[in-house]
């Protein structure tokens, strides 16, 4: 039977897991940032590509 103790680990559980979340958040947005300059660059090349 699993319990769920009012300790500080839960807490701490809790804070690790809402970074996680922010953390993949950014993670999505800057993924799709870069792909979607990405597709841009590969659809409309410019002169100055690195």
């Amino acid at each position: 039977m699993i319990r769920i103790l009012p300790s500080p680990e839960g807490s701490v559980i809790t804070r690790i897991s809402a970074e996680l979340r922010i953390c993949l958040q950014i993670y999505t947005y800057v993924l799709r940032r870069t792909i979607l300059s990405v597709r841009v660059s590969f659809t409309s090349p410019s002169p100055h590509r690195s």
